[in-house]
């Protein structure tokens, strides 16, 4: 049988969420922040697909007999510092609005809000990042 490792990111964003993973439509259960699942498979060509309320991500793949595949499952690109950055935004646009007046401002703030109505919308099969690791997670 060959094997399959999955392993989730831990991460702030989505941190109390679980993740539904499913192989070619059938449901193997939820990873949780930082967990890691073993999945022994036969031998073929396969889907795995990760979803996490109407957001998705797949990552097609094949094994062999004995062979063992190792992926990584994260939310999107660069969220490990989207939130960090999100708030220096806002505290920027917040000094600048607010205490200098700056009307302007705003616009600053407008770039945090159309990343996250973007995965939310159009980017929404994109949200999850799926990708092979070369070596199996210990």
């Amino acid at each position: 049988m060959a094997k399959l490792i999955i392993t989730r990111s831990s991460e702030w964003i989505n941190r109390a969420r679980g993740i539904k993973i499913t192989i070619n439509e059938n449901e193997i259960g939820q990873i949780s922040n930082g967990q890691t699942r073993d999945v022994e498979l036969p031998p073929g060509d396969y889907v795995l697909r990760a979803k996490i309320d109407w957001c998705s991500g797949s990552f097609p793949f094949s094994v062999s007999e004995n062979e063992t595949k190792s992926v990584m499952l994260s939310s999107f690109g660069y969220s490990w510092n989207f939130m960090p950055i999100a708030a220096v935004i806002l505290t920027i646009v917040f000094v600048l609005q607010f205490l200098l007046k700056q009307d302007y401002a705003v616009y600053l703030g407008l770039s945090v809000f159309f990343i996250m109505v973007y995965y939310l919308t159009l980017g929404r099969n994109k949200y999850l990042a799926i990708k092979e690791q070369t070596k199996p997670a210990q």
